[in-house]
């Protein structure tokens, strides 16, 4: 009985969601590797380290995360368009909250001495809150960025089997080509995390990115 439970499966992607803490501030760092560097999902791996990349320079002195997690959903979806994933164009997609499904998550959080750290959605040092989102009300920044912040930039594309088997039995299923949705389910999906310092001179610093390449 206990091979009928253990049956061997062949690896296909590795995803990992970690950090530290030093001196009582913490990390928070993602990173996605597919096995086979052929296969559609590396391809896929490497398009999302891109548009990563860029979501990362749209942040700012000011920036609201509000329309910054709206440009994250619309760069997901044209990934899902790129692969051919969705019948629809990205913008359409966007409008029927088909994103949602493969990106249910917001683009980021505050980063401090909690890997979710406070703050996130208040208007002052008075603790009045900013009125949440109605099209994202559970997100956890809303607040415009400030200086001396540090955040987690964060897309996420995952082939959930639960969330698309609600969408598979709905109104929107004909949008998506399922033929390749049941390619990449097995993948499971990819993230890419890293975390971001706004300096007072408007500056960006990534300091994941540049932790890596100092260890290369």
């Amino acid at each position: 009985h206990y091979n009928l439970f253990k049956q061997a499966q062949t690896p296909r992607s590795f995803l990992i969601d970690a950090g530290v803490a030093v001196n009582g501030y913490a990390s928070d760092i993602t990173r996605t590797y597919a096995f086979d560097q052929g296969s559609d999902f590396a391809e896929m791996i490497r398009v999302m380290d891109r548009v990563q990349l860029e979501l990362v320079a749209a942040g700012g002195l000011g920036k609201c995360p509000v329309e910054l997690n709206v440009l994250s959903q619309l760069k997901v979806a044209e990934i899902l368009r790129q692969f051919d994933v969705l019948k629809v164009s990205a913008e359409e997609a966007f409008e029927a909250d088909l994103t949602a499904v493969f990106y249910p998550h917001g683009l980021g959080h505050h980063l401090g001495c909690n890997v979710h750290d406070r703050g996130s959605n208040l208007a002052n040092a008075q603790g009045d809150k900013i009125p949440a989102s109605e099209k994202y009300p559970k997100l956890r920044s809303s607040a415009p960025m400030v200086a001396n912040q540090i955040h987690t930039v964060e897309p996420g594309l995952y082939f959930i089997p639960a969330l698309l088997d609600k969408l598979r039995a709905g109104e929107h299923a004909a949008m998506l080509n399922w033929s390749r949705v049941d390619m990449f389910i097995p993948y499971g999906g990819i993230r890419i995390e890293d975390n971001i310092v706004v300096h007072q001179d408007g500056r960006l610093e990534n300091l994941t990115r540049d932790a890596f390449a100092a260890i290369e």
